[in-house]
């Protein structure tokens, strides 16, 4: 895939170097990006500085997203389908309902980031940092999540379908019965001291099991 630098509209190169310069002076000049319901696809943003930008319903599908520091962005409803995501930062960025299918992010972060009903349907998430991060309800069927962190995150009714999930790390998550994990690959090699289950605690090997499918909840708490 390649991905356009040269011949980028001058607005956008302008409101980049804006958040550049409010980023690296600690917002004494310039400001933070606003891509709100704009559409830039197939661009090149490796290294940019999208830090608590407003990037809602922006479509940024098939773009080179490569290292770029998105902490804090309000991001709900954007469209990174397709796109590169390696080692991007998504910490605490606001991304209910978006579409982030099929792109390639290794070592990505979303800590404590809000994913409520996020697609990440395919996409290749080898391990990415989704500690804290809220995903109710978000879908990561068929996605590559081997030794991602899902350490403290909330994991209500999520879809992990066909999701390769070898050495995972699941220690704290909050999970719901309407989590769908027993189909994913790799369930026997995911990490998990601890769990809960719809705020019932589950210990070492109970956790291990019920992740695994083995064991029988509802006789657990009977």
């Amino acid at each position: 895939m390649s991905f356009q630098k040269k011949n980028i509209p001058l607005d956008l190169v302008t409101a980049l170097a804006s958040s550049r310069d409010w980023h690296e002076t600690m917002g004494k000049i310039g400001k933070p990006l606003f891509l709100a319901y704009e559409t830039y696809r197939g661009i090149d943003f490796s290294k940019e500085f999208f830090t608590e930008a407003t990037l809602q319903e922006a479509d940024l599908s098939e773009s080179c997203l490569q290292e770029v520091d998105a902490v804090r962005a309000l991001a709900n409803g954007i469209r990174l389908n397709d796109a590169v995501l390696h080692s991007s930062n998504w910490t605490k960025a606001e991304m209910e309902e978006a579409e982030v299918s099929r792109v390639q992010a290794h070592h990505a972060i979303f800590a404590k980031a809000m994913l409520r009903n996020a697609l990440f349907r395919k996409a290749d998430l080898t391990k990415s940092d989704f500690s804290q991060a809220i995903c109710i309800g978000a879908d990561f069927s068929g996605a590559c999540l081997s030794e991602s962190n899902f350490s403290k995150a909330i994991l209500d009714d999520v879809n992990f379908q066909g999701a390769d999930l070898s050495g995972a790390i699941f220690d704290g998550c909050h999970l719901s019965k309407n989590t769908k994990i027993s189909n994913a690959y790799g369930i026997k090699k995911i990490k998990c001291t601890y769990a809960f289950l719809s705020g019932e605690r589950l210990d070492g090997i109970d956790a291990k099991l019920y992740l695994e499918g083995d064991l029988n909840i509802e006789n657990q708490f009977k």
